[in-house]
């Protein structure tokens, strides 16, 4: 795959050439890479950007600065077909892909390498095409052979430029905590506010394909008056929710869907009244939920949750077989607000 080909999926419009800019800022990134058995591997790509140019600059996941982030997978049909993909998200949010298919996985890496290195950096060398060395093939240890003398040993070549060692393999899994606030409909005949932790398992993938479950851990609480007395409404439960995908929108916003199943436990207090009683229900609930989250940083996030449970077990409270306080409705809804911290 010629590299003229390649220039045809676009440089970036927004990068300034060596003329425009006097002194232009080394771009940093973060490199997710994703191939088969066989194929370059991560640090190898790493080395077709950086032959290229030795402007960008490769940093460690935790690295608490803004960087570009590259994800680069790559997947092979065979012998005879390969293909991969390249996005990349700017540290504002802006997105660009980049696709490419060949014959080999060796051929279509070499081309997302030359791809990202002119999007790193427009000065990137374009031609001759620098092939990734692959991966060394698996088999018993041989023994070394003593090389044969040749003419050539007078005029030694010159040594191999030396090249940085590679960065560590990004982090697939990444675990966040947070906290959030919000209200829960079904609890009792009012919006009950809402208090709650969570935790996260986010799996990091090319494009829309990350995806995240999280385990919550909520209690809720309302009242309402009665005639004579008052009936106090409270929730305990444990929320667990799957997003399968997320889309990128401008300004850092991801928008997810998301499924979720609420369990937990759900009592009515009746006080000041001639016979007080309390009434005990298992909760149980499937979730139709959505998150909208804003990335602060590569670490802080901010988000909107918010869907529509529909209760299995269907709670009755009352003062008498006959005097019906509340009965949780066939379906209602929650939203919330939360702060998200990635840890790991």
């Amino acid at each position: 795959m010629c590299a003229a080909a390649l220039l045809l999926l676009g440089r970036p419009a927004h990068a300034q050439s060596g003329s425009e800019a006097s002194e232009p800022e080394s771009p940093r990134y973060r490199l997710l890479y994703t191939a088969p058995a066989g194929c370059p591997d991560r640090a190898a790509f790493a080395t077709g950007i950086s032959a290229r140019t030795s402007r960008p600059r490769l940093v460690e996941d935790d690295d608490p600065g803004a960087a570009i982030v590259l994800r680069v997978a790559i997947a092979s049909s065979g012998n005879e077909s390969a293909s991969g993909r390249l996005d990349l998200r700017e540290p504002d949010g802006t997105e660009e892909t980049r696709s490419v298919a060949s014959r080999t996985c060796g051929e279509v890496a070499n081309a997302l390498a030359l791809v990202a290195a002119v999007l790193l950096d427009p000065d990137a060398r374009v031609s001759p095409e620098p092939a990734l060395p692959p991966p060394p093939p698996p088999g018993p240890a041989t023994t070394p052979v003593a090389p044969v003398p040749t003419s050539s040993a007078a005029n030694p070549k010159p040594p191999p430029r030396s090249e940085p060692p590679p960065a560590s393999l990004p982090r697939e899994w990444r675990f966040s905590g947070g906290a959030g606030l919000g209200g829960l409909g079904g609890v009792g005949p009012a919006f009950a506010p809402m208090a709650g932790v969570f935790v996260d398992v986010e799996r990091a993938a090319a494009g829309a394909l990350t995806s995240t479950v999280r385990l919550n851990v909520d209690v809720a609480s309302t009242s309402s008056d009665l005639r004579s007395g008052t009936q106090t409404y409270e929730w305990l439960g444990a929320t667990l929710r799957l997003c399968p995908a997320y889309l990128t929108l401008p300004g850092r916003l991801r928008l997810a869907p998301c499924g979720a199943l609420q369990t937990g436990v759900h009592r009515g207090t009746t006080r000041d009244v001639h016979k007080p009683s309390t009434n005990v229900g298992v909760w149980l609930a499937p979730v139709a939920a959505g998150t909208l989250a804003w990335e602060m940083s590569s670490s802080v996030a901010l988000e909107i949750n918010g869907g529509v449970l529909f209760p299995l077990r269907r709670s009755r409270f009352f003062l008498a077989p006959d005097s019906t306080i509340f009965d949780v409705p066939v379906a209602a809804g929650m939203v919330g607000l939360g702060a998200r911290i990635r840890f790991l």
